[in-house]
């Protein structure tokens, strides 16, 4: 069988297979490769990110409570199980009850009440009662030694990061400009930190860089519409994992609606911190409990806010749980509304 010889590339081929693709098809070709490299060149900055942060040591734990407390939250838990049998199997990955054992549990317990996974013989006489706890609770003994369930110890765990792709992060830029209009359209002002923190975000937020307020906090920024109303409290409004304040823009537009129609009573004023490690970004690293409380403080402090409702959604709900619990801030927090929570039995969930 004769096999017709492969065309010389001669310039006059060239010349003709350039002009038969056309500019369109070139440019178009262009376009895709310009998108490719791109996509790769972004790809290398997370996962240099990644490859930095796991090799870090393990996580700081605060100091465990004494052991009276510990007995005493333990307990908490322990009388809000509804299903012991379950609640074993999803802490341990779904894994059957016969390869949950009495060491298994106690490895367990020792990360959620110990903030450790280390064996401390210190610790043997409190894990043995605990674990004796869970007995009574399921109803039976657990079997001695140690099976291959594995505990989710979420502190302990190494975590397996994946980066967005560089057009998920154009996307989180669009969504958040629109916010930003979105936002100062019903009469709410943005307050920014440093420009140190606006090179710390991406994608870039350059709504920032014409906002003439400054946040009082050293690290959080903030959606203000002002307190003008003689009757009602303001609210401070602390919002979910997702992409910011974007699925919100109509709640909180529709709070003053009908003071827009009728200001006799002035507007109720709001508050709507912004929490960028939970925003779809990638950002400077997220604030301990202690310093998302301090910087709340200062902002409520800022605006002469002497009593707020308290309104969080989803994960909102944990940050408005530390306020709470601190003694500078919940005297100035009055009414509370949870939205779909989630710092509600966190433990059996």
């Amino acid at each position: 069988m004769h096999i017709p010889p492969t065309p010389r590339r001669t310039p006059q081929r060239r010349l003709f297979v350039g002009q038969s693709a056309g500019p369109s098809s070139i440019s178009a070709a262009a376009r895709t490769t310009g998108v490719a490299r791109s996509g790769g060149s972004f790809s290398i900055w997370p996962s240099t990110y990644r490859s930095k942060n796991t090799s870090r040591g393990p996580q700081k734990h605060p100091v465990p409570p004494c052991r009276a407390d510990r007995r005493k939250l333990f307990l908490q838990c322990h009388n809000n199980v509804p299903d012991p049998a379950q609640y074993l199997r999803k802490w341990f990955r779904g894994a059957p009850a016969s390869e949950i054992k009495r060491d298994n549990v106690k490895d367990f317990f020792r990360w959620a009440f110990l903030n450790t996974g280390e064996h401390d013989p210190v610790y043997d006489e409190e894990l043995e009662e605990y674990t004796q706890e869970m007995e009574r609770l399921l109803g039976r003994k657990l079997e001695l030694g140690r099976g291959n369930a594995k505990c989710l110890r979420l502190t302990l765990d190494k975590v397996e990061m994946l980066h967005r792709s560089l057009t998920w992060y154009l996307c989180v830029f669009v969504v958040d400009t629109i916010a930003s209009i979105s936002l100062r359209y019903h009469s709410f002002n943005l307050y920014r930190t440093s420009f140190r923190h606006f090179l710390a975000t991406f994608p870039p937020r350059p709504f920032t860089l014409f906002a003439t307020c400054a946040s009082p906090a050293k690290s959080l920024t903030y959606w203000h519409r002002p307190h003008t109303s003689k009757t009602r409290l303001p609210i401070l409004f602390i919002h979910g994992i997702g992409v910011g304040l974007y699925p919100y823009i109509n709640f909180l537009a529709d709070i003053n609606a009908d003071v827009d129609e009728e200001p006799s009573d002035g507007q109720v004023g709001i508050i709507a911190i912004e929490i960028m490690s939970v925003s779809s970004r990638i950002t400077y690293e997220a604030m301990s409990k202690e310093e998302m409380c301090d910087e709340i403080h200062r902002t409520l402090t800022a605006h002469g806010w002497e009593k707020c409702v308290l309104v969080s959604h989803s994960y909102g709900s944990v940050v408005a749980a530390q306020l709470l619990r601190s003694p500078e801030i919940s005297q100035h927090i009055g009414p509370i509304l949870f939205i779909d929570p989630v710092s509600f039995s966190t433990s059996s969930t």
